[in-house]
């Protein structure tokens, strides 16, 4: 059952390391509180694959500065590709 549940998870779409999803989901709430955006309106600038990407460049950087970044990416068309 395991090996069946495994398959599933990773079938089909982007692995996320813990660390990376901690981050996400740190950023995520984090950001709704400092700029009082809803998730759906967040997520719309910064959706889960952006996220990923641009993790190791941005996890070492206070969360302000990383948010503030990821909103001015978000303005390019280029970070909405699913």
């Amino acid at each position: 059952m395991e090996d069946e549940l495994a398959e599933q998870l990773t079938k089909d779409g982007d692995i996320f390391d813990k660390e990376t999803l901690y981050w996400i989901g740190y950023i995520y709430r984090y950001w709704s509180f400092y700029t009082e955006e809803s998730s759906k309106e967040i997520f719309k600038q910064a959706n889960a694959r952006t996220m990923n990407v641009v993790y190791l460049m941005y996890h070492t950087m206070s969360p302000e500065v990383a948010i503030d970044r990821l909103k001015e990416s978000g303005k390019s068309s280029a970070w909405h590709k699913p």
